[in-house]
């Protein structure tokens, strides 16, 4: 190994729970280590460069060892929790009655007007949190049962919504275009 830490990934894909084994690597390590993750899929190396680059790592290349795709992460200097506490200013400025016009936004939340509309989702560290829980633990061999389970509590979520809202008086139409438009959440 010539990296500072190691991850074995056996045949773990994007999508499947490879992105939380990896980002948890990469959490322990500081900005500029490296992290090797070894895979027996070739495919590897086209998901994590182009992963790399989203999440502001920086792709350090690929190799080839005993038959193992060994590729290699610099751990970029981008924090994955923008701020532990709010500003004091966003913390009093925070409206008793949230805007209309800015959709559905937390209280308190910054929206930006003009904004194009995007689908809600958990935030990143809560799903991959829900992912290891449901897999019980960061096994390569575990997490993809974990991303299915949690993608069965979302369209689980989903259709209770659809169902209260009809028992409300929500049409099918109407219920469907709610629930997508929903923020996840787990109260």
């Amino acid at each position: 190994m010539s990296g500072d830490a190691a991850c074995d990934a056996r045949s773990l894909r994007l999508g499947d729970g490879l992105e939380v084994l990896i980002s948890s690597k990469l959490e322990t390590l500081s900005p500029g280590e490296i992290l090797e993750v070894a895979s027996d899929d070739a495919s590897i190396e086209h998901d994590l460069r182009a992963w790399s680059r989203l999440m502001a790592h920086e792709w350090r290349g690929v190799r080839v060892e005993k038959g193992r795709v060994i590729c290699s992460i610099e751990r970029g200097s981008a924090q994955r929790i923008i701020a532990k506490r709010l500003p004091i200013e966003a913390v009093t400025n925070i409206p008793a009655i949230a805007d209309p016009r800015t959709g559905f936004s937390p209280r308190g939340a910054i929206v930006e007007s003009g904004s194009p509309g995007f689908p809600f989702d958990v935030n990143p560290l809560v799903e991959e949190s829900l992912i290891v829980l449901a897999a019980g633990g960061l096994q390569p061999e575990r997490l993809p049962g974990g991303v299915r389970a949690v993608r069965r509590l979302y369209e689980t979520m989903h259709e209770n919504r659809i169902k209260r809202l009809q028992q409300i008086g929500f049409s099918s139409e109407d219920s469907e275009h709610v629930s997508q438009s929903h923020t996840p959440n787990f109260m």
